[in-house]
């Protein structure tokens, strides 16, 4: 911007006066004179004068006198005179006038001098106020004038007009409205700011897009725990109320509502218990000792684990390991995550089900674990839900596949800290496809 300044201030004062001289030059010429430029006038009137000397040449310089107002002597070499030429001179008012002083020249013929001339005007010469500097000036003041005019209409345009956009955006964003348009710049300081302030709008609308979302996702949370502590709770307060109030009269039915009320209250404990894990995963993921896994070694550990469960439901495994390359990974916070997985695949296939674990190389250099069920698969809704904590809880789900839904979000939160991306998927004929990605 400096140099902007520096160079606009050098051109309103520097074009000016290279125009006024061109527009001089070329638009108002001026003939050859003797006062202007007597040397070229006195060698323009001698070369046609003739022999030097003769009546020839002084009739010839008496003729070219006579138009002009000049006095004209010439002298020998040794300054005898050899032509002399003078005009009655008027008296004017010297207050308007201004005299020329003597002007001398040597003439030369074939490289030896041939004499001298002087000259002075034979009256006073008044000064016109058409004069070439004046009208020089005239044209400095005109070419200045249109320059700043320029120069205001630039500043205008390329300083003051993004500089209003910048503050019409300023109070735009204020108000919470990220979609702007800022004005264009050549000015590269004004450009860089324009860039700025729209990366930063841009960021701020992501980052209230995100807020909405993460607002979404704490009101949903909120309202599931209400849910899942509100039900069995009501159901609990129910069954001691019977048996406090003599509605459970024999003591068969004392026992079966004591029984209920023992499983509500470890129902409610599991609930407490996973959210305590859910909120602790938040807080250990992002302190997790990172060692080199062997992720298909880390896979059958966590299906022996659950192998109780794959022999209840008699559901049979398929692994397809195509590698067994390490991973840089938390191993305990890795194995909680994968068992996770497992465990929802398992609680959703159907009985005598098969459940298909894979793990490929990808291009990009990460290594994918695929887990496969032959459940019911996801509906539409839950596919972009799937991972939101307590989404289980939703009665979409059904009731025939009791749980909580914090298994999958611990799973997301511990893969996501490890740099991964965990993905859920309907098989193209039946089931649900669970899909983990790290480096």
């Amino acid at each position: 911007m400096y140099l902007f300044f520096i160079g606009a201030a050098s051109l309103i004062w520097i074009i000016p006066v290279v125009s006024a001289q061109w527009i001089d030059r070329y638009l108002h010429p001026t003939e050859v004179n003797v006062w202007d430029h007597p040397t070229e006038w006195v060698e323009m009137l001698l070369a046609d004068a003739g022999e030097w000397g003769s009546d020839e040449w002084e009739h010839h310089l008496n003729e070219h006198l006579a138009a002009t107002e000049v006095q004209m002597l010439i002298t020998a070499p040794d300054h005898l005179p050899l032509y002399q030429y003078n005009m009655e001179q008027k008296d004017d008012d010297a207050s308007t006038t201004i005299t020329e002083p003597m002007y001398k020249t040597t003439v030369y013929h074939e490289g030896s001098v041939a004499g001298y001339v002087y000259l002075s005007p034979s009256q006073p010469r008044v000064i016109s106020s058409a004069d070439t500097d004046t009208i020089m000036l005239r044209y400095v003041f005109v070419i200045i004038g249109l320059l700043l005019l320029a120069g205001l209409y630039c500043i205008r345009r390329h300083i003051v007009r993004p500089i209003q956009s910048l503050i019409q955006a300023s109070s735009k964003v204020a108000a919470g409205d990220y979609h702007i348009q800022l004005g264009s710049s050549r000015i590269k300081e004004l450009r860089e700011v324009s860039d700025a302030y729209l990366h930063m709008s841009r960021s701020l609308a992501v980052l209230e897009k995100q807020r909405e979302e993460h607002e979404a996702d704490r009101s949903f949370l909120l309202s599931s725990i209400v849910h899942d502590l509100r039900t069995p709770l009501f159901s609990m307060k129910g069954y001691l109320e019977g048996i406090a109030h003599g509605i459970a009269k024999t003591e068969e039915r004392k026992v079966q509502y004591l029984n209920r009320s023992l499983e509500l209250a470890r129902r409610l404990d599991h609930l407490i218990s996973m959210l305590s894990k859910y909120n602790e995963s938040h807080l250990i993921a992002t302190q997790r000792k990172v060692e080199p896994v062997d992720l298909a070694e880390l896979t059958d550990r966590v299906m022996q684990g659950l192998q109780f469960q794959f022999d209840q439901k008699h559901i049979t495994t398929i692994q397809k390991y195509e590698i067994k390359q390490a991973v840089e990974a938390d191993y305990e916070l890795l194995y909680r995550a994968i068992e996770n997985v497992f465990i929802n695949a398992i609680r959703f296939s159907p009985e005598h089900g098969k459940i298909e674990v894979e793990i490929t190389q990808q291009a990009s250099g990460s290594i994918r674990l695929a887990i496969r069920d032959e459940g019911p698969g996801f509906s539409k809704d839950d596919l972009s839900k799937v991972f939101k904590p307590l989404y289980q809880a939703d009665k979409s789900r059904g009731s025939e596949h009791p749980g909580i839904g914090l298994g999958l979000a611990i799973s997301k939160t511990i893969i996501e800290h490890h740099g991964g991306t965990i993905r859920a998927y309907n098989n193209r004929h039946q089931g649900a496809c669970l899909i983990i990605e790290l480096k």
